[in-house]
């Protein structure tokens, strides 16, 4: 007996086993210094795989990228981005010193 599948290709094809999480903590060089808008780590990424591999990169990485969690008070955060491109996430990553208008390091 045949059923067709009815399921979404893109939902088969996105599991969880293709996707890389990142749980990075953001050190800011004033301590007292806290992360007030989540979108600033994601559109400071985006500026920084836009330095690294252009156009192309964005539009590969940024589809899929996505902030699964946030705390602004201890400066943690974890990012999601497909297997095939966490490379380029991980890569820029290293690059993002200040956020906003804060000098940091992403560890």
């Amino acid at each position: 007996f045949f059923r067709p599948c009815t399921a979404n290709v893109f939902d088969l094809l996105m599991n969880a086993d293709n996707f890389r999480y990142f749980t990075c903590d953001c050190i800011f060089e004033d301590p007292h210094a806290r992360l007030e808008k989540p979108g600033a780590i994601v559109d400071e990424l985006r500026s920084k795989v836009k330095l690294l591999f252009g156009e192309f990169g964005v539009g590969m990485v940024c589809k899929s990228l996505k902030l699964v969690d946030f705390n602004g008070v201890c400066g943690r955060f974890t990012l999601r981005s497909t297997r095939t491109h966490h490379t380029m996430v991980r890569a820029a990553l290293v690059y993002i010193t200040q956020l906003e208008m804060q000098t940091c390091l992403i560890h």
